[in-house]
């Protein structure tokens, strides 16, 4: 990005304050031929579809990590000894299956397919790994062969914004640089895979995602000055 030029009027260099806002997700499709369009387009679909769910899933598992505390099974009582529960006395004429209660406060997410009309309930979720080979081998069959042969190419025209660098200071000729990795680079498939790694020299730390509107400029603080992309996986 452009954040430094050369004034005329004072002879010298200076840095652009402004605000810039800058995507999280670049959607190249609108920059292609018409031909090429077509052809990137049903995996471009699928592929937004799924990180829809994706995002769902995140949800229910971040929910299921706060609700863990107060779901704990009681400890065993002092001396070794367990209380055994006899669940087989019921009412007359009853049919009673003993079955394990869920926790009243787990909550369950709708699956972004309405056509589908399931509910994904805390406890049905697998490994976020399952989900992800699924995925991919239901996008590969979208991939035009042509695009496939093409060694390199974005084959759905989408891009992540996945790292970036910014210069903080009001001077062009100093200030301080910070780099800021999204977590997903390191992490695929991660609960907190949205969020991001902040890098100021040898302290790292970690970045929220909703505070990435903080780097778009506008002061002296830091301000984005490199935006790194790269296409969105089809893993």
């Amino acid at each position: 990005m452009v954040r430094f030029a050369w004034r005329a009027d004072i002879g010298k260099k200076a840095k652009i304050m402004r605000r810039v806002k800058f995507p999280l997700e670049l959607d190249a499709l609108d920059l292609a031929t018409d031909e090429l369009r077509a052809r990137m387009l049903p995996a471009s679909r699928k592929l937004r579809e799924f990180e829809k769910e994706r995002a769902e899933r995140r949800k229910v598992r971040k929910r299921m990590r706060a609700a863990a505390p107060s779901s704990a099974a009681p400890a065993p009582k002092s001396g070794g000894d367990v209380e055994m529960t006899d669940t087989s006395a019921s009412s007359a004429g009853s049919n009673t299956t003993a079955t394990a209660a869920a926790p009243a406060d787990v909550p369950a997410t709708e699956s972004s397919d309405k056509g589908k009309g399931k509910a994904v309930a805390a406890g049905e979720l697998e490994e976020e790994s399952v989900y992800r080979d699924r995925e991919a081998a239901e996008l590969v069959l979208l991939v035009d062969p042509s695009m496939k042969a093409d060694t390199g190419c974005s084959e759905s025209g989408l891009y992540d914004l996945i790292a970036l660098v910014t210069h903080k200071g009001a001077a062009a000729d100093g200030g301080h640089y910070m780099g800021f990795v999204k977590k997903a680079v390191f992490h695929p498939g991660a609960d907190d895979e949205e969020d991001w790694y902040k890098f100021d020299d040898d302290k790292v730390s970690s970045f929220p995602a909703e505070k990435l509107p903080t780097l778009e400029g506008g002061g002296e603080d830091s301000s984005a000055y490199v935006l790194l992309y790269k296409t969105k996986s089809m893993l």
